[in-house]
C-alpha cells in the first residue's frame, strides 16, 4: 500500500513521464524563475520531461506550482511526486497554470478558476438531489462573477444567468451536479470527505467547466442574448432533469436549445464527438416473480420448480434482440440478478429475475416489454407456474437535434481544430437524463475525450470506478468549446 510522505503525497515506485501543456502567456511585469525546461511547441502541444532536480522535496509536498517560462509560453507543473530518501522529482502531474502579474487577480483566470472548482467539488461531493454544499459553492462563484443566480429548482438545482446586448434569444448550459454511491479509493489529497460518496462520473469537472465558461463569459461577453447555466442535480438516478423541468424550468428560464456535454473515457485526450439523432440509449428495468411450489430436493417429482423456469427465461430472453428486433438496431438485454427462497437441500418456491435493457427508441423499448410479458407467461404457464412482470422506464433515449449539431459541432471545431472534432461518432449504449431536456427543446449532447482506456491499466480510467478522477486537462477544451458556442449561437453583431 502506497504510504503518503509528510506533506501528505503518496509516492509512487515508477518513474512516469509528466505531460506539460503550454498556455500563451502576457509577461509584462510578471515575476518569473529562470527557466529549468526550454521547450519550443505550439499552442497545445505536449511537452515531456522526467526530471527537475532543483526541486526541494519540501515543495513537492504541497499543492505549489512552478512556472518554467521560454519566450511568451509558461509551463505550469504541480502534484510533484518524490521517491523516499530522494530529492528529485520522479514524476509530475502537470495542470494548466498561468504566470500572472502581481497585481493581478488569479483566482478569477478561467482555466484556474476552473480547476480550484474542480478539487473542491471532488473533495465535497453529494448524492441525488443532496448536493446542497456544491449548489452554494456555484452559487457563490456565479454570483462574484455577476452572474443572476435562482436555487431551488426542482430541489437542489441551480440556474446562472447571464444577459449581454439586447437580443431576445437564449439557449441553456446543462451541468450535472450529484455523485456516485461510492467509496472513493483514489488517495488524492482532495479526495471526497464524505465517506460513501465520490465523484466517479466526472461530474465535478462537468460542473468546474461552466463554471470558467461564466468567467471567461463574464471578462469578455462577445454575445448578444442571455445564456442560462443550469446545474443540475440528481443526474445518476435519471429524475434530476424531470424535477427541474416539473419546477417550470423552461418556463421560468425559456431558451432556444440546450446543451451538455460529458466527459468519456475512451475518446482521445480533448477530442469532441457528437452526432445527430440518437447519442445515447433509454434505460428500462425489468423484474419477473416466477411463483412454484417448492419442496425436498430429494423429490422433485412432487414440486413446481421455478429454478427451471427461471433458468429457461434466461435464456428466452436473449432471443428477443435476435428473433424480435430489427438486426439494424442497437439492443441490449441483460438478466442480472436471480434471488431465491430455497436453500441447498431445499427446491424454491419463488424465484425472481432482475434485468436491464438498452434501446435507442421509443418503439423497440414498447416490444422488448410485449416480448418480456409473452415469454415469461408462456414458459410458466408451460411449467404450470406462475409469472409477474414489472416493466419500469428510467431513463429515455437522448436524441440529439441536427441543427443543434450543427451549431456545437462548429464551435467545438472553431476552439478545438477540425482534427480534433468528430460529428458523426458511433452511439452509445450508457444512458443520461439530458435526455428529458431533448424531448421538451431543440437540444445538442455531445462527448469530450479524457483519454484513450489501456488493457494495461496505464491509460484512463473507467468512469464509476473507486479510482477514477476527472482529467483536468480537459477543462480548458471544455471552456473553450462552451465560449465558442455561445458566441456563435447568440451573435453579437454590432462587432461583426
Amino acid at each position: 500500500m502506497d504510504q503518503p510522505t509528510k506533506g501528505g503525497h503518496r509516492n509512487r515506485g515508477s518513474l512516469t513521464t509528466a505531460s506539460l501543456t503550454l498556455v500563451p502567456l502576457d509577461l509584462k511585469n510578471s515575476a518569473v524563475e529562470s527557466p529549468t525546461l526550454a521547450p519550443k511547441a505550439a499552442w497545445g502541444s505536449r511537452v515531456s520531461c522526467c526530471r527537475m532536480s532543483r526541486i526541494s522535496r519540501s515543495m513537492a509536498s504541497k499543492a505549489v506550482s512552478m512556472s518554467t517560462v521560454c519566450g511568451s509560453w509558461a509551463l505550469g507543473a504541480i502534484f510533484m511526486r518524490v521517491k523516499p530518501n530522494e530529492h528529485r522529482v520522479r514524476s509530475i502531474r502537470v495542470v494548466h497554470i498561468r504566470v500572472v502579474a502581481d497585481d493581478e487577480d488569479m483566482t478569477q483566470h478561467p482555466v484556474t478558476l476552473a480547476h480550484e472548482a474542480r478539487r473542491y467539488l471532488h473533495q465535497h461531493p453529494g448524492i441525488g438531489f443532496a448536493v446542497d454544499q456544491a449548489g452554494e459553492y456555484i452559487a457563490r462563484i456565479c454570483t462574484s462573477l455577476g452572474w443572476t443566480v435562482t436555487r431551488g429548482i426542482g430541489g437542489t438545482g441551480v440556474v446562472a444567468t447571464l444577459s449581454r446586448g439586447s437580443s431576445p434569444r437564449s439557449i441553456g448550459l446543462r451541468a450535472d451536479t450529484d455523485g456516485l454511491p461510492i467509496t472513493e479509493a483514489t488517495g488524492l489529497d482532495y479526495a471526497s470527505d464524505n465517506l460513501g460518496a465520490m465523484h466517479a462520473c466526472g461530474h465535478d469537472g462537468h460542473m468546474a467547466m461552466l463554471v470558467g465558461t461564466a468567467a471567461t463569459l463574464s471578462a469578455s461577453p462577445g454575445f448578444d442574448g442571455t445564456v442560462h447555466m443550469f446545474f443540475q442535480p440528481a443526474e445518476e438516478p435519471g429524475t434530476g432533469a424531470e424535477a427541474m423541468i416539473a419546477d417550470d424550468l423552461f418556463a421560468r428560464f425559456p431558451v432556444e436549445a440546450v446543451y451538455g456535454l460529458h466527459n468519456i473515457p475512451g475518446i482521445p485526450e480533448g477530442e469532441f464527438h457528437v452526432r445527430s439523432g440518437p447519442i445515447m440509449a433509454a434505460e428500462d428495468n425489468f423484474e419477473i416473480s416466477i411463483a412454484g411450489r417448492g419442496g425436498h430436493a430429494s423429490a422433485p417429482h412432487l414440486v413446481i420448480d421455478p429454478m427451471i423456469i427461471g433458468a429457461e427465461l434466461v435464456l428466452a430472453l436473449q432471443s428477443i434482440v435476435s428473433r424480435s428486433i430489427d438486426p439494424l438496431h442497437a439492443v441490449v438485454v441483460s438478466c442480472t440478478e436471480l434471488v431465491t427462497d430455497g436453500a441447498r437441500n431445499a427446491i424454491p418456491s419463488t424465484v425472481t429475475i432482475r434485468g436491464d435493457v438498452r434501446t435507442f427508441t421509443d418503439e423497440d423499448s414498447r416490444l422488448v416489454e410485449q416480448r418480456i410479458h409473452e415469454i415469461a407467461g408462456g414458459i410458466a404457464s408451460a411449467h404450470r407456474a406462475g409469472a409477474t412482470v414489472s416493466y419500469s422506464r428510467v431513463f429515455r433515449p437522448t436524441v440529439n437535434d441536427s441543427a443543434c449539431v450543427a451549431e456545437f459541432a462548429a464551435a467545438a471545431t472553431s476552439a478545438l481544430g477540425e482534427e480534433r472534432v468528430n460529428a458523426d461518432c458511433q452511439p452509445i449504449t450508457a444512458s443520461e437524463d439530458f435526455a428529458a431536456y431533448a424531448r421538451e427543446v431543440p437540444a445538442c449532447f455531445g462527448f469530450l475525450g479524457t483519454g484513450i482506456i489501456s488493457a494495461e491499466g496505464d491509460g484512463a480510467t473507467p468512469l464509476h470506478s473507486s479510482i477514477y478522477d476527472f482529467n483536468d486537462a480537459i477543462l480548458e477544451a471544455g471552456i473553450a468549446v462552451y465560449s465558442s458556442l455561445v458566441r456563435s449561437a447568440l451573435p453579437d453583431r454590432t462587432h461583426s
